[in-house]
C-alpha cells in the first residue's frame, strides 16, 4: 500500500482493447440522470451530440438500454429487447450512429449482476426466464437469492434473482450478448454495474471476449468513518486498496470509478482541503496509486440527481471539477452539472446564461487537452490546508481551489480559467478559439477570436477612475483578468479574478470584465440591461460576444441609477524592451501618496475632535520622507523588467481581492518602497508610537524588546498583532505588533503546546508556524454538535495522520444550561477562549489573546496579545494549584490549571497538563486570570466546620481547620427517592429520617453535616460512597439512616484520592430539602456540598502521585467551585480599594455586545468592577432600542477608532476594558486593564439570576443566595496597578496605568445623532437592505465578515426555577443497583481516611 501501481504488466492486454486505457486522454460524460427515462431520452441526446463532441468528451455513458421492470433500466429482464423507457431501438440506433459520426463513443450500462425472471420457479420466486431470449432456468440464479445455482461470489443484491456467473452457460450467453451490443448495435465502451455482486475474474473474461474499447466498473464500497458522529476518516488507504485489488483482479483491463476521491473531495471542499494530500504527499484516492485506472467524478445518478444518496456540496461543484479536470485519472462530468439549469451550481453562477456553463467546462477541458494532461500525468501538491489546495501538474498546468489566497510565482504562468474559489494557470499560449472563451468568457460557442496582438509583453495599464469621489489610479497587469464593479458604500471596486473571492462574493454578479493581453485591453459589459456603458460616447452592447478593445486615451463611462462613473486609459507602461527603462515610475508613487494625504486631510476635517486627531497621529505622516522614498524607489528599479512593476499588485492585490479602497492605496505606497521587508515603512515602524519608545519587533506603542526572532514580555502590558498580507512572499507588512511564529519561537525547544480557540484553521497553523510533526499539540475548539454531545467519544478527534500527536478536544457544555435542561435540545453556549500554553524544559509561556487560530484574525484584523514566561521549579508544587486570590501571591497557577481542567476533564490522556503546570513557578505573574465556564453557579459558604471525613478503614472523626481547606464541590445525593418509596418499610425509614434531621445541628448557612462512608462490599462499584444521616453528638452507625450515594462520576475520583491520603472529604446537605425529597414533595436532586481539605499525604503529593492518578486529580480540580465571570472580576478587584472620586475614565471596547444588552447587566458589570451603579436603571427594561435611547444621553456608548492610526481601515476584534484613576495632585495614575476573549455580554460574563422563591416564614431549606448563569467558555487577563499605599500583589508591576496603551483613540468620540444601535431588528433591516443592494451589484457583503460567527454571544432568557435538576435515568439505575447490593445488616465497611 502507498505505492503507485505500475502499468507495465497490463499494457499488452490494454493494447488489445484498443489502447484507450494506455494513452489515457479520455474525458467521459455521463449522459443521463435518474429522471431521464421521462423525456424521450434517445432523441433528446441526439440533439446534443454535436455539442458533446465540441466540448471535448471522448465517450458518453448511456443509461441501460434493455427492457426493464423498472423504468430506469436497472432491473433488466429481456436483454435482447432494446425498446425501453428511454426510447425505441430505432431511436437508439440513430443516436449511436450520430455519436459515431462525431467521434463520441457510446458506453453501454451493463447490468448483469441480477435479472428479473418471467415465470415462477419451484420456490415461488420469479427466477426462470421462459419465453424470452437467454431463457435460463433456476440454475442461473445463485442459491443466496432463491435459485438452484452456486453460492454468490460477491455481495447479494436484495429483492431480485442474482445471476450465478460460475455457470459456464451463463457466461457464454453474457459474452454473446456483449458482442452483439458492440457489433450489431454500435456500443463501443462498457460500464459494469454493481461489480461487488460477482467476482472480478468474470469481468476480466467478459472484457477479453467482447473487446470493448474502454471499460469501467462500479465497485462502490463504503468509505471509512469514525463513530459516533461518523465523520470521514483522514486515512482511506484501505478503501482505495479494495478498489485497486478489484481492478487488479480484472487483469488491469477494467478501470473503476474512484469513489475514494469522491468521498474525500466532497468533504475537503467544505473547509478541509488538507484531506487532499495523503501522508506520502500524493492524492489520497485511487488517483494517487493507480491513476490510469481511476475514473474520477463528483456526482452520478445514484449519489446525486433526485436520489441524492451521497451528494456533492451543491455550492462547491466547480471546485470539484477544477480538481478532477486538471489532475491525473480519467475525469467524468455529470449531465446535471453540464446541462441542467437547477441548483447544481451556486445561485450566482446559475444566473449566467446556460452557454456560459458550457463554456466554463469547455475551458477546463480545453486546458486539459491543450496541455496534454492525461491519466498518468505527474502531480506535485504545493499546498493542502483547510482553505487552500494548490498543485502543479506535469509542470505545465497549475491550479488552486478553496477560499485561501494563492497564485503561482513566475511570469511564465498565465491565468487560463477562474471562478468561484478556483483558478487554473498554464505556461503555453492557447489557440485563438480557446483564448476567446478563456478571457472574454463569451456565452456564445461561436464567438470569434480576438484580433491578434502585436508586440507588447509584460506591462501595466494605468486607469484613472472618474468616480463621484476623487479620482483614483489603478494599475492593471497585462496578463491578468479583472472585474470592475460599483458599490455605493465603497465606490468602484477592482477585483482580480485569479484570486479566490471570499465566501459570500459568489452572490455578486460581475460588472465590467477587463481582460489584458500584451498591450491590448479588452472590455466586456456585464452590468444589468438597465445600465449603460459607453466607450468614447458610444454605447457598448451587453454580453461577452461584443467586446471592445481599448487604447490609450479611451474613456469608458458607466451610468447607474442616475450616477455616472468611469475611467480613462491614461497609458501603458511596458516592462520589456529598452523603452521600459525610460519610464519614470516615481511620479505614480507620488500620485498615490498625494491621494493618501488627501484622504487623511479629509478625515481630519470630518473628525469629531480634529485637535485630538492631529495629536494622536502627528507622527503618522513624515513630510520629509517623500523625496527619500522616491529616490529609494528609483534606486530599486521600481520598473525593473525582472521584477513586478507594482509589488502591491503582485504581492497583495493578487492574493486578496484587488479591492483598491483607500487603505490599500496607502499601504501600496509603503510596500512599494520597502526593500525586502527590512526598511522602515512610512506608516509602519515609524510614528504612531504614543510617545513611548518603540523598537523593531513586537510593538504596539508599549515598550518591548525583541530577542532574536522571538519576542519578550514581562506581562505588565498587552500588545497588538502584526498586520500583514497573506502568503510567504506577501510584501505588505507593518512593523508594529507581534506575529504568531514570534510567539512560538524557538519552535525546536517546545515540548508540548495547548491551545484553546473558537474558530480554527489547523492546517494553516501547522504550516505557518512550521510545527514539527511529532510535537504534542492539544487544541480545544468549538463544535456545536460535539460540545453538546453526551458521548465521550465526541470529545476528541485526530484530523491529521501526518501529525499523530495533534489532538482536537471539544469541551462539553453542561446540561443544566440546555433548553429544558435536556442536552439533546442543546442551548446557548460557545467555546470562545483564545489561550496558548507553550511548554519548554526551562519555562512555560502563557498567551492570552483575542485572536482565534485563523489567518484572517492574525493578519488582517487588530487583536490583543498578552503573554508572560514562567520559570521551571526544582520540584513540582501542587499546593500552588489550590491557592486563592487573597493570599500574598497571585492565584495564577490555580486559575490556569482549573480552566484547562474544565476543558480536558473528559479526556484522560490529556490530564498530564495538571502535572506539567505544577512544575512551573507562577508566583511572579503580572496579572490575574479571569475565566468563564458554562453553567449555573451559586455561592457556597467559604468555610464550614466539619467533624467527620471520608476514611478508608473506618468512619473518621477529624475536626477540620480553615487553613487546610482547599475548596468545595457542589454535587448531589442519588438514590434517595428509591430508598424511601418502598412500601414495605417506607414509613419507618421516613420517621427515623425525620427524627434525626430534627436533632441535627443546622449552621448559619442552613446546612448540616452528613457522614461519608465507603462500601467495599458492593460489587457494582468498588468506589461507591454512602451518605448517612446521624446524630453526630452521639454517633452510632447502627442508629444512622442511609440517605443515598455519591454520584458514580464523583465517587470514581473521591474514593481513590481519599484512599491515597491526598485529600479529605466532608459532606453537608440542606436538611429540609432532603426531607422534602424523601416524602416526595419534590423530585429535584438533593444538593450535597463536598468540602475538600488537605489529606495527610498532601505535602508529599509531588513524590507520590503516579500517572494513573492525574485523571483523578484533574476531575477534582475541574469540580472545585471557583469564582467565574462577573464573580471572578469582583473577587479580584474587591481586594483593592478604588477611590471613585478619583476616576478619570472607564472604557470597554468589544467586537460584540451580544444580541441584547440590558441596563441590569450594565449595572451588574459596574458593580463587579467596583463602580457604584446607576440606581436609576430599570431592571425590567431589556429592549435594546429603548436601552439605547435611555442611556445614550449619559454618553455610555462611544465610537471606537483604531489606534495607532496605521490600523485605521482594519477591523478590530479586541475585547479591552480599562478603568483609570489619577491621584489628587495628578502625579500618579493607577487602575486596572482587562484584555482577553470576553465580549461585553451576559453570555460571556454571566447573567445574575434571582434566588429561588421561598416562603420567608419558613426555615431556609436550600441555598437562597444569588446565582450566575454563564453560557460561554472565556478567558482573559486583568492587569492591576493598585492605588498608592496598597501592597503590591504581583512582582514587577508598572506604576502608571497610562503606560498601557489602548488599541483605540482616547477619549473615544460620541456617536453622531443619526447613529442607531445594532439591535436584532436593526440588523435584520440592514441586512435586508444590503441584500437588495447586493443583488443589484451595488455593494459587497463579503469584506467585513469576521471569524467570530454571530451565535457566539447570542443570549436567551431562560426560566430557571431551580438549579438542582431531577435525577438522570442513569443515576437512578446506578442507585437502584447499589441499593439491591447493600446488605441491610452489613458489617462496618471501609471509610475514607
Amino acid at each position: 500500500m502507498g505505492q503507485m501501481v505500475s502499468d507495465d504488466k497490463f499494457e499488452e492486454q490494454a493494447a488489445r482493447n484498443g489502447g484507450i486505457i494506455k494513452h489515457g486522454r479520455e474525458i467521459l460524460f455521463q449522459a443521463f440522470n435518474w429522471e431521464s427515462h421521462k423525456h424521450n431520452w434517445w432523441s433528446n441526446l441526439e440533439e446534443k451530440v454535436v455539442d458533446i463532441e465540441k466540448s471535448g468528451f471522448t465517450s458518453a455513458w448511456l443509461p441501460p438500454p434493455t427492457q426493464s421492470l423498472s423504468p430506469e433500466g436497472y432491473l433488466p429482464q429481456n436483454l435482447y429487447c432494446l425498446d425501453s423507457c428511454y426510447g425505441s431501438l430505432h431511436d437508439l440506433k440513430a443516436l449511436l450512429l450520430k455519436m459515431n459520426e462525431h467521434n463520441v463513443r457510446a458506453m453501454a450500462d451493463v447490468v448483469i449482476n441480477h435479472r428479473v425472471g418471467t415465470t415462477q420457479g419451484s420456490n415461488g420466486m420469479y427466477n426462470r426466464y421462459d419465453g424470452i431470449p437467454i431463457s435460463w432456468d433456476e440454475r442461473a440464479v445463485t442459491s443466496c437469492s432463491g435459485g438452484k445455482g452456486n453460492k454468490s461470489t460477491g455481495d447479494n443484491f436484495d429483492g431480485v434473482p442474482n445471476i450465478d456467473h460460475t455457470q459456464p452457460f451463463v457466461r457464454k450467453d453474457i459474452i454473446d450478448w456483449l458482442i452483439w451490443l458492440r457489433e450489431s448495435i454500435g456500443f463501443q465502451d462498457f460500464r459494469f454495474d454493481f461489480t461487488k455482486g460477482y467476482a472480478a475474474k468474470f469481468v476480466k473474461e467478459y472484457i477479453e471476449q467482447s473487446k470493448p474499447l474502454f471499460a469501467v466498473g462500479e465497485y462502490w464500497d463504503s468509505c471509512e468513518y469514525s463513530p459516533p458522529d461518523y465523520r470521514l476518516n483522514y486515512n482511506q488507504d484501505n478503501h482505495r486498496q479494495r478498489i485497486i485489488n478489484w481492478m487488479d483482479s480484472t487483469g488491469g483491463l477494467c478501470a473503476a470509478f474512484d469513489f475514494t476521491t469522491k468521498g474525500i473531495l466532497q468533504e475537503a471542499v467544505k473547509g478541509e482541503l488538507w484531506r487532499l494530500r495523503d501522508p506520502e504527499g500524493k492524492p489520497p484516492g485511487v488517483m494517487g496509486w493507480w491513476p490510469s485506472r481511476s475514473v474520477t467524478f463528483i456526482e452520478n445518478h445514484d449519489t446525486g440527481s433526485t436520489q441524492g444518496h451521497w451528494p456533492f456540496p451543491s455550492d462547491r461543484i466547480m471546485e470539484g471539477y477544477a480538481y478532477i479536470l486538471t489532475h491525473p485519472g480519467i475525469p467524468m462530468v455529470f449531465y446535471d452539472h453540464f446541462y441542467d439549469k437547477g441548483d447544481s451550481f451556486h445561485a450566482g453562477i446559475a444566473k449566467l446564461p446556460l452557454a456560459l456553463k458550457f463554456q466554463t467546462f469547455c475551458t477546463q477541458m480545453e486546458i486539459r487537452k491543450c496541455q496534454d494532461i492525461h491519466s498518468r500525468s505527474a502531480v506535485k501538491i504545493l499546498e493542502a490546508r483547510s482553505d487552500l489546495y494548490s498543485a502543479i501538474v506535469d509542470d505545465k498546468l497549475c491550479m488552486k481551489i478553496g477560499d485561501g489566497s494563492w497564485c503561482p510565482s513566475g511570469a511564465e504562468w498565465k491565468l487560463a480559467a477562474c471562478g468561484d474559489r478556483y483558478a487554473v494557470w498554464h505556461k503555453t499560449q492557447f489557440p485563438p478559439s480557446v483564448f476567446s472563451r478563456l478571457l472574454l468568457l463569451s456565452p456564445s460557442m461561436e464567438a470569434e477570436a480576438p484580433p491578434e496582438t502585436s508586440g507588447g509583453g509584460l506591462g501595466y495599464f494605468h486607469l484613472r477612475l472618474l468616480a463621484p469621489a476623487a479620482p483614483l489610479l489603478l494599475l492593471l497587469r497585462s496578463d491578468r483578468l479583472y472585474s470592475l464593479s460599483l458599490s455605493r458604500r465603497r465606490g468602484p471596486r477592482l477585483r482580480l479574478l485569479a484570486s479566490p473571492r471570499r465566501r459570500h462574493s459568489r452572490h455578486r454578479r460581475r460588472g465590467l470584465l477587463l481582460s489584458t493581453s500584451g498591450c491590448v485591453l479588452s472590455l466586456t459589459h456585464r452590468f444589468s440591461v438597465a445600465d449603460s456603458v459607453l466607450v468614447n460616447g458610444r454605447t457598448l452592447l451587453r454580453g461577452g460576444g461584443c467586446p471592445a478593445d481599448l487604447a490609450v486615451g479611451d474613456e469608458v463611462s458607466i451610468v447607474r441609477r442616475g450616477a455616472r462613473y468611469g475611467f480613462l486609459v491614461e497609458k501603458f507602461v511596458s516592462c520589456e524592451g529598452p523603452e521600459a527603462a525610460e519610464e519614470e515610475p516615481c511620479g505614480e508613487v507620488l500620485v498615490l501618496r498625494a491621494e493618501s494625504l488627501r484622504k487623511r486631510l479629509r478625515a481630519i476635517s470630518e473628525s469629531h475632535d480634529p485637535l485630538s486627531f492631529l495629536r494622536d497621529s502627528h507622527n503618522c505622516v513624515d513630510s520629509g520622507s517623500d523625496d527619500v522614498n522616491v529616490k529609494r524607489a528609483r534606486e530599486e528599479e521600481f520598473l525593473n523588467p525582472n521584477s513586478p512593476i507594482n509589488p502591491t499588485a503582485e504581492g497583495n492585490l493578487l492574493r486578496e481581492d484587488c479591492n483598491l479602497g483607500q487603505e490599500k492605496l496607502d499601504n501600496s505606497i509603503n510596500s512599494a518602497i520597502a526593500k525586502d521587508g527590512t526598511d522602515e515603512l512610512i506608516q509602519g515602524s515609524r510614528g504612531c508610537s504614543d510617545g513611548n519608545t518603540e523598537q523593531k519587533g513586537c510593538s504596539n506603542g508599549n515598550t518591548e524588546h525583541q530577542h532574536t526572532e522571538g519576542c519578550y514580555s514581562d506581562g505588565n502590558t498587552f500588545y497588538l498583532n502584526r498586520l500583514t498580507g497573506f502568503g510567504p512572499d506577501a510584501r505588505l507588512e507593518q512593523q508594529s505588533g507581534v506575529t504568531l511564529p514570534q510567539l512560538l519561537h524557538p519552535m525546536e525547544s517546545l515540548e508540548r503546546v495547548f491551545i484553546a480557540t473558537f474558530t480554527s484553521d489547523i492546517a494553516w497553523f501547522l504550516d505557518y508556524c512550521k510545527v514539527p510533526q511529532n510535537l504534542p499539540v492539544t487544541i480545544a475548539c468549538h463544535n456545536k454538535e460535539r460540545c453538546w454531545s453526551a458521548s465521550r467519544e465526541n470529545r476528541t478527534a485526530i484530523p491529521f495522520g501526518s501529525y499523530p500527536n495533534l489532538l482536537l478536544v471539544y469541551p462539553q457544555f453542561p446540561e443544566d444550561i440546555a433548553f429544558g435542561k435536556d442536552r439533546k435540545k442543546q442551548g446557548v453556549a460557545c467555546h470562545h477562549p483564545k489561550l496558548i500554553v507553550l511548554q519548554r524544559k526551562d519555562s512555560m509561556r502563557v498567551i492570552v489573546t483575542s485572536a482565534n487560530l485563523v489567518p484572517r484574525q492574525w493578519h488582517l484584523i487588530t487583536n490583543t496579545v498578552w503573554w508572560q514566561d514562567f520559570p521551571c521549579r526544582t520540584f513540582p508544587d501542587y499546593t500552588a494549584l489550590f491557592s486563592k486570590v487573597e493570599e500574598p501571591k497571585s492565584d495564577f497557577a490555580s486559575q490556569l490549571v482549573s480552566f484547562i481542567a474544565f476543558l480536558i476533564n473528559e479526556v484522560p490522556c490529556q490530564s498530564h497538563w495538571i502535572n506539567e503546570i505544577a512544575k512551573y513557578n507562577f508566583d511572579g505573574a503580572a496579572g490575574y486570570l479571569i475565566a468563564s465556564v458554562p453553567g449555573i453557579y451559586a455561592h457556597s459558604p467559604h468555610y464550614l466546620e466539619s467533624n467527620y471525613c471520608l476514611s478508608r478503614k473506618q468512619i473518621l472523626h477529624a475536626k477540620s481547620t480553615h487553613r487546610m481547606l482547599l475548596g468545595s464541590v457542589q454535587t448531589s445525593v442519588v438514590g434517595l427517592s428509591h430508598r424511601f418509596h418502598i412500601p414495605s418499610d417506607a414509613g419507618s425509614k421516613l420517621k427515623a429520617l425525620s427524627v434525626l434531621l430534627s436533632k441535627c445541628h443546622v449552621n448559619m448557612h442552613g446546612t448540616t453535616e452528613v457522614i461519608l462512608k465507603r462500601n467495599t462490599n458492593i460489587p457494582a462499584d468498588a468506589n461507591a460512597v454512602s451518605i448517612l444521616v446521624a446524630d453526630l453528638d452521639k454517633f452510632k452507625e447502627e442508629d444512622s439512616v442511609h440517605l443515598g450515594f455519591l454520584p458514580r462520576e464523583v465517587a470514581k475520583w473521591v474514593s481513590p484520592l481519599s484512599d491515597l491520603g491526598f485529600f479529605k472529604f466532608s459532606g453537608f446537605i440542606y436538611p429540609k430539602e432532603a426531607l422534602e425529597a424523601a416524602y416526595g414533595v419534590t423530585t429535584t436532586k438533593v444538593q450535597l456540598l463536598l468540602y475538600v481539605s488537605e489529606g495527610p499525604e498532601f505535602p508529599r503529593i509531588s513524590g507520590l502521585i503516579q500517572d494513573e492518578h492525574l485523571s483523578l486529580l484533574c476531575s477534582l480540580i475541574a469540580s472545585l467551585k471557583r469564582s467565574l465571570g462577573l464573580w471572578r472580576l469582583e473577587e479580584v478587584l474587591s481586594y483593592f480599594k478604588w477611590p471613585e472620586t478619583l476616576e478619570t475614565d472607564f472604557f470597554y471596547s468589544a467586537s460584540s455586545i451580544g444580541t441584547s444588552i440590558s441596563p441590569q447587566f450594565i449595572a451588574n458589570f459596574a458593580s463587579a468592577a467596583g463602580k457604584r451603579s446607576n440606581q436609576d436603571v430599570d431592571p425590567e427594561e431589556s429592549d435594546p432600542e429603548k436601552t439605547w435611547q435611555r442611556l445614550r444621553p449619559t454618553g455610555i456608548f462611544r465610537d471606537a477608532i483604531p489606534h495607532p492610526c496605521d490600523r485605521i481601515g482594519h477591523p478590530m476584534h479586541v475585547k479591552v476594558a480599562q478603568r483609570r484613576f489619577e491621584s489628587r495632585l495628578g502625579q500618579h495614575s493607577f487602575g486596572w486593564t482587562y484584555c482577553g476573549s470576553h465580549n461585553f455580554s451576559p453570555a460571556a460574563w454571566g447573567q445574575p439570576l434571582p434566588p429561588p422563591k421561598a416562603n420567608p416564614t419558613e426555615p431556609r431549606s436550600v441555598s437562597s443566595g444569588p446565582r450566575l448563569h454563564i453560557c460561554n467558555y472565556e478567558l482573559g487577563i486583568i492587569l492591576i496597578i493598585p492605588p498608592s499605599g496598597t501592597p503590591n500583589q504581583a512582582g514587577g508591576r508598572r506604576h502608571e496605568i497610562k503606560d498601557i496603551a489602548l488599541p483605540f483613540v482616547v477619549p473615544p468620540p460620541q456617536y453622531k445623532p443619526g447613529d442607531r444601535p445594532a439591535t436584532s431588528l436593526a440588523m435584520r433591516e440592514a441586512m435586508a437592505e444590503a441584500r437588495i443592494l447586493q443583488i443589484n451589484n451595488l455593494i459587497d457583503l463579503s469584506e467585513d465578515t469576521d471569524e467570530d460567527i454571530p451565535y457566539e454571544d447570542d443570549e436567551q432568557v431562560i426560566e430557571l426555577s431551580d438549579c438542582s435538576p431531577e435525577e438522570k435515568e442513569e443515576e437512578k439505575i446506578y442507585a437502584e443497583t447499589l441499593w439491591e447490593q447493600v446488605d441491610s445488616s452489613q458489617s462496618p465497611g471501609k471509610g475514607l481516611d
